[in-house]
């Protein structure tokens, strides 16, 4: 199983709706304004996927525990070692419930992000069946990325929901759906509503390189940034990630169209042609930037 590597190319769809987070904003001059609003539009999605993509990856862990294979008379299975090492995964099978207890101090998990509180995850079935809901709430759960100083805190009131539209010979199809709230160290607090269809191919092989991830255009989402301000994100044409472009060190989508709306003015980016490492294209009131994965 290529788990920890598909996830990643999940998480990557949090990257996909944010490019000007991580390039310069040419075309609106790099003011501070632009950047915190794609900053936090981009952190919301990078820790969304990133929530998602571990807790999938933590069911697979214990696939035969949530499936009933385990031959044990326990109904109550605790385990030190799961997300991450320092975790630990309680699972309750007449429940159907996983808790997943960072420790008050901070874990630190395999993509390097510290992570603090608890997960509790309620579920219907194993991710992997059709129909399957997995239901992710907080309890003071908190986060910092590698290079954060400090830990932005996760609102209990947040909530995660993923589920299982349809899986047949290895092509899964996904909603997820999020309302989340989180506190920065200043106090300032963002929020971020959506709700994502997602199509990963896995072309039914372990070949962590050949998997082909879709955001569909029915995908919304909304938020707030720090200072309150609103943005938008619509998906005008699928956005495609190509896991075999990261064998040429490309990682971004290699086609699809986005639109983030912010602060008054849209942001058109297009993603290319499929072609691995292709050009960028930015368009911002008609004026086009182009990038490459090197600018």
């Amino acid at each position: 199983m290529k788990s920890i590597f598909r996830y990643a190319a999940l998480a990557g769809l949090g990257i996909a709706l944010s490019l000007s987070s991580c390039k310069k904003d040419k075309e609106e001059d790099n003011t501070t304004t632009e950047n915190l609003v794609a900053q936090d539009q981009t952190e919301a999605s990078s820790t969304i996927e990133d929530i998602g993509g571990t807790t999938q990856q933590m069911m697979d862990e214990n696939e035969t525990v949530i499936n009933g294979r385990m031959a044990t008379g326990e109904d109550t299975i605790v385990k030190t070692r799961g997300v991450d090492d320092c975790a630990v995964v309680t699972i309750i099978k007449s429940q159907k419930k996983i808790t997943v207890d960072f420790g008050t101090t901070g874990c630190q998990g395999r993509n390097g992000r510290i992570r603090k509180g608890k997960w509790i995850i309620n579920y219907t079935a194993h991710w992997r069946n059709p129909g399957a809901v997995v239901n992710i709430a907080f309890d003071n759960f908190a986060f910092r990325r590698p290079g954060q100083g400090d830990f932005i805190q996760v609102a209990n009131t947040s909530t995660k929901k993923i589920t299982t539209l349809s899986a047949t010979n290895g092509v899964f199809e996904f909603k997820k759906e999020v309302n989340m709230a989180t506190t920065l160290p200043t106090g300032q607090t963002r929020t971020h509503t959506g709700t994502r269809y997602v199509t990963w191919n896995t072309n039914q092989t372990l070949d962590r390189y050949d998997d082909l991830i879709t955001l569909k255009t029915t995908s919304t989402e909304t938020g707030t940034d720090r200072r309150g301000r609103a943005y938008s994100v619509a998906v005008i044409e699928p956005v495609l990630i190509n896991t075999a472009c990261w064998l040429q060190n490309f990682y971004k989508p290699v086609s699809g169209i986005v639109e983030i709306s912010k602060i008054g003015r849209t942001k058109t980016i297009n993603y290319g042609d499929g072609t691995c490492g292709g050009i960028i294209e930015i368009d911002v009131a008609g004026k086009k930037t182009t990038v490459g994965e090197g600018e």
